[in-house]
């Protein structure tokens, strides 16, 4: 059986998560990727953005299933690989014996903001429901893929590393936001960041966490950039905290946070963030 890793990509098009993907494409550790996608076309422009990333490398590293992330038979279809990690790549997550759950997941998917024409500090979003959708999603199907293959007893469990964000502290946990920042947290950014509270909620659960290896949230200050490697600032800028210590900050480029995901949580065996709640920020 291959030693090479396959994470699954939920969310990739831009930001936090495309930075992590690109990573991985970049990395010479062997690893594989099979991301949802409703554009797939999107999706590769996108990485052909990135510094380095060429059509040949993401022929040979990266599967692109479309569909949507609230589709639970969608989702299945990025949740299962070939056991020697070879074969047709169009046959993911169909039901065939030799298939095995990816080695980890890594979600970046959220309502997309806009500022609404003529309208000062309005802002509107896609979706506001997308978070909770897809995790609750993600949840079902891999129940399902459980259920069907009798995966948990072969003992390998993926891990799920999600983009969450600061501002959605309970009133008994240390604040995670600026003074400065919070009125506009509370006004403009209220609905989606319930969104994302809900989300939590469904992964930490103690029944659905038991679905996983490990759970790492991540906790981004305010994002800033496309998430374009060549806007990172580095893994030595980036101040790290939980929810014992939160890391305090105003800004954080997307870069930088899908760098960490990468270096901290999909290259690490036992990452030290495994079951924590970690706050980033410059």
């Amino acid at each position: 059986m291959s030693t090479t890793k396959t994470f699954a990509f939920i969310g990739a098009t831009g930001g936090c998560t495309n930075s992590c993907l690109a990573h991985l494409l970049l990395s010479d550790l062997g690893y594989k990727a099979i991301a949802l996608a409703r554009t797939p076309q999107k999706l590769i422009d996108s990485l052909l953005r990135q510094p380095g990333i060429t059509e040949s490398i993401i022929a040979d590293k990266l599967t692109i299933i479309q569909g949507d992330a609230t589709s639970v038979s969608d989702m299945k279809k990025i949740l299962l690989i070939p056991r020697n990690g070879q074969g047709n790549t169009t046959a993911y997550g169909e039901k065939s014996p030799g298939a095995v759950v990816v080695d980890g997941i890594v979600s970046g998917v959220g309502a997309v903001p806009s500022f609404e024409k003529g309208k000062l500090l309005s802002v509107k979003f896609d979706n506001l429901k997308i978070t909770e959708e897809s995790s609750t999603t993600l949840i079902t199907a891999l129940r399902e893929v459980y259920a069907e293959r009798d995966q948990q007893q072969e003992g390998k469990k993926p891990i799920l590393a999600v983009v969450s964000t600061t501002g959605i502290t309970e009133k008994d946990e240390k604040g995670d936001v600026p003074c400065l920042f919070k009125p506009g947290y509370h006004y403009l950014l209220a609905t989606p960041h319930k969104d994302k509270k809900k989300m939590e909620a469904i992964i930490t659960s103690a029944e659905n966490q038991a679905l996983f290896k490990a759970v790492v949230i991540t906790k981004p200050a305010f994002l800033t950039g496309d998430g374009n490697l060549s806007t990172a600032k580095g893994l030595a800028k980036i101040r790290i905290g939980t929810e014992e210590d939160p890391a305090v900050g105003y800004f954080i480029a997307r870069a930088d946070v899908g760098e960490f995901l990468w270096e901290e949580v999909c290259k690490k065996e036992e990452p030290r963030w495994f079951g924590k709640k970690v706050t980033l920020a410059n």
